[in-house]
């Protein structure tokens, strides 16, 4: 959202309404963020962290094949505040997730190591400027099809990390039992 669109709408635009458009999904994902988060945090917080962050990674990747193919600026703003969902649930769930999932001797370790997270803030602009090197804005469909369907492997990935932790917890019980 923050490399990888602004330098598709700059390139895929005429007479520099790309950085006019991206200043104002910016602030389309900050007035989102302002009137969404309180409610999505309280229904997320009624099903599992996992189940959450599932969800969100299916909302950000469907919705990332929305700015490749929106030819209006009105396709870009729904394509933001829809993105922008996931991206709130996501991150309002992943403390609750981390919370859940450390054992409490080690809660501090696995906090930490939510750092390496940071990894995709520098692989994902990366991908998302060879993407765009390869496929120019002219095919903004196809490249943000490949980043949306890299972001829907968080969902089976989840998946399987929530069936590992359903797992490890009935181990666990009957160790403690």
């Amino acid at each position: 959202m923050s490399s990888t669109v602004p330098q598709y709408l700059a390139l895929s635009t005429n007479s520099g309404k790309g950085t006019k458009l991206f200043s104002q999904i910016i602030m389309l994902n900050g007035v989102t963020v302002l009137f969404v988060q309180y409610p999505l945090t309280r229904i997320g917080k009624k099903y599992s962290a996992s189940v959450s962050i599932m969800f969100s990674a299916l909302i950000m990747g469907t919705r990332l094949i929305g700015f490749g193919i929106s030819e209006q600026s009105w396709q870009v703003y729904v394509a933001t505040i829809i993105f922008t969902i996931g991206e709130v649930l996501m991150f309002s769930m992943w403390d609750i997730f981390i919370d859940e999932v450390a054992k409490p001797e080690l809660k501090g370790t696995y906090f930490g190591a939510v750092g390496f997270s940071e990894l995709g803030g520098v692989i994902g602009p990366l991908a998302g400027g060879i993407l765009l090197n390869y496929y120019g804005s002219s095919q903004g469909n196809i490249m943000f099809s490949i980043l949306s369907g890299i972001c829907i492997l968080g969902f089976p990935i989840m998946y399987f990390v929530a069936i590992f932790i359903k797992k490890r917890s009935k181990t666990l019980g009957k160790i403690y039992s």
